[in-house]
C-alpha cells in the first residue's frame, strides 16, 4: 500500500497547474478507495492496514485542500506575520503599512489571558461559579 508521502506527492502532481482541483480530488479519492476496497474484499490486508490506508487517503486530500486554500490567502493578503516584524521586514513599505494599520498587531504582543476567547472562557467560568 502507498504511504502518506507517496499519496500526497502523486496528488500534488495531479493537481499541479489545475484551476479547479475538485474533480481531481474526487477522482483520486474514489480511485484510492476502490483500490483499498478491493484489497479488503480479497483479504489481502488486515483491518488496521485498511483503516490506515483510508486515513492516509483522507489526510492527503485534506493537505492538498489546505495547501491550496493557504496559497489563495497568501496571494490575496500576503504572508502572515507572526510576532513583531524584524527590521528587515519593516524596511518593506507594504509590511510596514500593514503592521501599522492592522488591528491584529497588538494581539501578537498580548498575553494569552488578554485574548478575547480566553476572556470569554474566564467569564463563563465565573458566571457558572456564581450562578450555582
Amino acid at each position: 500500500m502507498p504511504t502518506l508521502a507517496i499519496l500526497s506527492e502523486s496528488l500534488a502532481d495531479l493537481c499541479k497547474g489545475a484551476e479547479n482541483v475538485d474533480p481531481i480530488l474526487h477522482s483520486f479519492k474514489n480511485a484510492e478507495h476502490v483500490r483499498v476496497g478491493v484489497r479488503d474484499v480479497l483479504g489481502k490486508d488486515d483491518i488496521r492496514s485498511t483503516h490506515a490506508a483510508l486515513s492516509d487517503i483522507a489526510e492527503a486530500c485534506l493537505k492538498q485542500i489546505a495547501n491550496r486554500e493557504y496559497q489563495k490567502l497568501v496571494d490575496k493578503f500576503g504572508v502572515p506575520l507572526i510576532g513583531r516584524p524584524t527590521e528587515e521586514e519593516l524596511s518593506n513599505d507594504i509590511v510596514r503599512g500593514y503592521w501599522r494599520s492592522s488591528p491584529r498587531a497588538t494581539v501578537t504582543s498580548a498575553s494569552p489571558s488578554s485574548l478575547p476567547l480566553a476572556n470569554w472562557a474566564a467569564a463563563s467560568r465565573t458566571t457558572t461559579a456564581t450562578s450555582t
